[in-house]
């Protein structure tokens, strides 16, 4: 497993460059404006304009790196139904808000040493992907999601369909989710069950309901055999 480099503005160069915007960015459905966030100046908002910083070989959004922080302390990842189960309203309201006006503090969560807080840090995690003004896999070929294209044979190139910086996003994402299926013996998260659980905040949005449903379902299958994919690099 890598380890964690966090780094601030005020400190290294690296927290200075921002994320650079997609060079060809398709017009996939966007979301409405959401009244939620408005006001928010980290979720919602569009994710290039976030300062970034080096967290585990990626160059990804600082807050990520914090919450990530949490999840990996004190075997955080082991937590049963960890991105399945649902945190505290009221505690990730406030985290929320101290991301927001800067104040939080990772470290704080950390010691409180409360199994509660690896639930509020993934829900929190998995509704700031949820947030984005357009969903990360928006931007996939559209035969990825229409089932034209074997899920099992799409799933192996999945990455590569991407554009920067959702590519950057995904595979920082996707880091956890395999360590998290690797003790899946202790957290019953399989490769389907998180698969089940972040494809809904990774499918495009459409107004027709049916048809969100259906791309939702392709997106499980697309990310179950990407997940198991690379977890059998770990026998190789």
């Amino acid at each position: 497993m890598e380890t964690t480099k966090i780094t601030t503005a005020a400190t290294t160069q690296t927290a200075q460059r921002r994320l650079p915007a997609p060079a060809e960015e398709p017009a996939p459905y966007r979301s409405p404006y959401d009244k939620r966030h408005e006001g928010d100046k980290i979720f919602g908002v569009d994710p290039t304009t976030l300062q970034c910083v080096e967290d585990n070989g990626f160059n990804i959004p600082w807050h990520l790196a914090k919450l990530r922080k949490i999840l990996y302390a004190k075997s955080g990842l082991e937590t049963a139904g960890i991105f399945r189960l649902a945190g505290s309203e009221a505690r990730i309201g406030q985290m929320r808000r101290e991301l927001n006006d800067g104040t939080f503090d990772e470290e704080k969560y950390i010691q409180e040493n409360n199994v509660n807080n690896i639930n509020n840090t993934a829900t929190l995690l998995t509704r700031w992907y949820g947030a984005f003004p357009m969903r990360i896999l928006s931007f996939l070929p559209s035969d990825f999601l229409d089932g034209t294209t074997d899920p099992l044979m799409a799933s192996v190139s999945l990455p590569e369909k991407l554009c920067e910086p959702y590519r950057t996003f995904f595979l920082w994402l996707v880091e956890i989710l395999l360590d998290v299926a690797r003790v899946s013996d202790q957290n019953k998260m399989t490769t389907h069950n998180l698969a089940v659980v972040v494809a809904p905040i990774l499918s495009p949005e459409t107004e027709n309901i049916f048809l969100s449903l259906a791309v939702t379902g392709q997106v499980i299958l697309l990310m179950e055999n990407y997940l198991n994919f690379r977890l059998e690099g770990d026998t190789v």
